[in-house]
């Protein structure tokens, strides 16, 4: 399920903390399962037999991964193509400069495995439209609880390397009006604003492409 906020709530350092902690303990350990099961560190491997003498013979069939590369070779295998009456010259610039084709194959892998998948639009150094797929691990989206639900922002949170054993960390917190950075220690509990860019979108600059209502993995 979404997380939801009144349209008068504001999204605080605070509440940042508390949806993350929430993430972390509920829905976390979900995605860190389908993720396990497609690269097959599968449950069967951490089997114990009750008696010594009891044969421990374990396989892995991964199916999971086999049905998430069926799919997406079937959906993405052949590009996409995008014709108009219109002049979409720029628009079929910004694609091929983004290697869409690629894009789409993660962002549906994104989606089949984890049930849910996430792609940041920005523009680059040079002044350039980008869009590029994140980790929906690390990705919490939020919505007003109004019926048309539209999406109020999104968090992003990720460590500062994959080196330290208590790694600092980066919140971004993506909004319709800006985006902000934050940085954090290990225990994700207090902020640091370290940069605040405006956001030229006029919207949240992430779009969020659900495999089904319920986000439930293909598999």
């Amino acid at each position: 399920m979404p997380f939801l906020i009144d349209r008068e709530t504001p999204i605080t350092t605070a509440f940042m903390g508390e949806v993350i902690s929430a993430f972390k303990t509920q829905y976390l350990p979900k995605l860190n399962k389908y993720w396990n099961y497609y690269m097959g560190n599968q449950d069967i491997l951490r089997k114990v037999v009750s008696k010594d003498w009891k044969p421990n013979n374990r396989i892995v069939a991964n199916y999971p991964a086999y049905i998430v590369n069926s799919y997406n070779g079937y959906l993405t295998g052949v590009d996409i193509t995008y014709t108009s009456d219109e002049d979409i010259e720029e628009i079929q610039n910004i694609l091929n400069y983004n290697d869409v084709a690629q894009e789409d194959t993660a962002m549906l892998k994104n989606a089949l495995i984890f049930g849910k998948s996430f792609e940041l639009a920005y523009i680059d150094g040079e002044g350039k439209q980008r869009f590029r797929e994140l980790d929906p691990r690390e990705c919490i989206d939020i919505y007003y609880n109004d019926l048309e639900q539209e999406l109020a922002a999104v968090i992003r949170w990720y460590a500062s390397d994959n080196i330290s054993i208590a790694p600092s960390y980066y919140v971004e917190l993506y909004t319709q009006a800006a985006t902000f950075v934050y940085k954090s220690d290990n225990s994700l509990a207090s902020f640091q604003l370290v940069e605040e860019r405006p956001n030229f979108y006029k919207q949240v600059p992430i779009t969020v492409f659900k495999l089904n209502d319920e986000e439930i993995s293909i598999f």
